[in-house]
Protein backbone atom coordinates (compact mmCIF):
# COMPACT_ATOMS: atom_id res chain seq x y z
CA UNK A 1 0.00 0.00 0.00
CA UNK A 2 1.28 3.30 -0.88
CA UNK A 3 2.06 6.22 2.14
CA UNK A 4 -0.28 8.97 2.54
CA UNK A 5 1.42 11.55 3.03
CA UNK A 6 0.41 15.83 3.92
CA UNK A 7 0.22 16.59 -0.26
CA UNK A 8 -2.13 13.67 -0.73
CA UNK A 9 -4.63 15.13 1.57
CA UNK A 10 -4.44 18.21 -0.39
CA UNK A 11 -7.80 17.93 -1.65
CA UNK A 12 -11.22 18.84 -0.15
CA UNK A 13 -12.86 15.81 1.34
CA UNK A 14 -15.59 16.01 -1.10
CA UNK A 15 -13.68 15.38 -4.17
CA UNK A 16 -11.93 12.35 -2.77
CA UNK A 17 -14.67 10.14 -4.03
CA UNK A 18 -12.79 10.63 -7.57
CA UNK A 19 -9.48 9.46 -6.52
CA UNK A 20 -7.87 6.29 -6.88
CA UNK A 21 -8.62 3.25 -4.30
CA UNK A 22 -4.44 2.91 -3.88
CA UNK A 23 -4.22 6.75 -3.20
CA UNK A 24 -7.10 7.39 -0.86
CA UNK A 25 -7.45 3.92 1.42
CA UNK A 26 -10.96 3.56 3.56
CA UNK A 27 -9.56 5.01 6.64
CA UNK A 28 -8.49 8.14 5.03
CA UNK A 29 -12.05 8.56 3.40
CA UNK A 30 -13.26 7.99 7.00
CA UNK A 31 -10.97 9.97 8.46
CA UNK A 32 -11.60 12.94 6.48
CA UNK A 33 -15.33 12.89 6.31
CA UNK A 34 -15.25 13.05 10.00
CA UNK A 35 -13.06 16.46 9.81
CA UNK A 36 -14.94 19.43 10.08
CA UNK A 37 -14.69 22.06 6.92
CA UNK A 38 -13.50 24.41 8.82
CA UNK A 39 -10.67 22.75 9.80
CA UNK A 40 -9.93 21.48 6.63
CA UNK A 41 -9.51 24.41 5.20
CA UNK A 42 -7.21 25.50 7.58
CA UNK A 43 -5.79 22.91 7.56
CA UNK A 44 -5.29 23.23 3.75
CA UNK A 45 -4.31 26.59 4.11
CA UNK A 46 -1.20 26.16 6.34
CA UNK A 47 0.05 23.45 3.79
CA UNK A 48 -0.15 25.89 0.83
CA UNK A 49 1.57 28.60 3.21
CA UNK A 50 4.72 25.87 4.04
CA UNK A 51 4.68 24.71 -0.04
CA UNK A 52 8.03 25.01 -1.67
CA UNK A 53 10.11 26.46 1.61
CA UNK A 54 12.99 24.86 2.45
CA UNK A 55 13.41 22.81 5.23
CA UNK A 56 15.17 25.34 7.37
CA UNK A 57 12.47 27.67 6.38
CA UNK A 58 10.09 24.82 7.44
CA UNK A 59 11.77 24.67 10.80
CA UNK A 60 12.17 28.09 11.73
CA UNK A 61 8.57 28.29 11.16
CA UNK A 62 7.92 25.01 13.24
CA UNK A 63 10.05 26.70 15.96
CA UNK A 64 8.20 29.93 16.05
CA UNK A 65 4.89 28.14 16.34
CA UNK A 66 5.86 26.56 18.56
CA UNK A 67 6.70 29.03 20.60
CA UNK A 68 3.87 31.19 20.33
CA UNK A 69 1.41 28.37 21.21
CA UNK A 70 3.53 27.81 24.59
CA UNK A 71 3.37 31.25 25.34
CA UNK A 72 -0.21 31.16 24.60
CA UNK A 73 -0.36 28.09 27.20
CA UNK A 74 -1.41 25.71 24.83
CA UNK A 75 1.74 23.67 24.54
CA UNK A 76 2.82 21.52 27.53
CA UNK A 77 5.62 19.39 27.28
CA UNK A 78 2.82 16.47 27.54
CA UNK A 79 1.14 17.77 24.45
CA UNK A 80 4.42 17.33 22.49
CA UNK A 81 5.08 13.86 23.20
CA UNK A 82 0.98 13.57 22.66
CA UNK A 83 1.37 14.73 18.73
CA UNK A 84 4.71 12.15 18.60
CA UNK A 85 3.24 9.56 19.78
CA UNK A 86 0.06 10.23 17.05
CA UNK A 87 2.22 10.61 14.11
CA UNK A 88 5.23 7.67 14.45
CA UNK A 89 3.32 5.01 13.11
CA UNK A 90 2.84 6.90 10.11
CA UNK A 91 6.64 7.46 9.78
CA UNK A 92 9.69 5.45 8.85
CA UNK A 93 12.25 5.01 11.62
CA UNK A 94 14.94 7.95 10.10
CA UNK A 95 11.54 10.08 10.14
CA UNK A 96 11.18 9.01 13.54
CA UNK A 97 14.07 9.95 15.10
CA UNK A 98 14.09 13.39 13.34
CA UNK A 99 10.86 14.12 14.37
CA UNK A 100 11.88 12.68 18.15
CA UNK A 101 14.77 15.60 17.70
CA UNK A 102 12.62 18.25 16.78
CA UNK A 103 9.91 17.77 19.86
CA UNK A 104 13.62 17.73 22.27
CA UNK A 105 14.03 20.93 20.87
CA UNK A 106 10.90 22.39 21.19
CA UNK A 107 10.49 20.73 24.76
CA UNK A 108 14.22 21.79 25.95
CA UNK A 109 14.38 25.21 24.16
CA UNK A 110 10.81 26.86 24.82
Amino acid sequence: MKKMDLRSMKQPPESLGDAPAEACPTELRELVSQVDPKTFDRVRGAMEQLQGKSRDELMEELIRAAAQERMNGNLSDERVDTIGDMIAPMLNPAQRAQAAEIMRQIKTEM
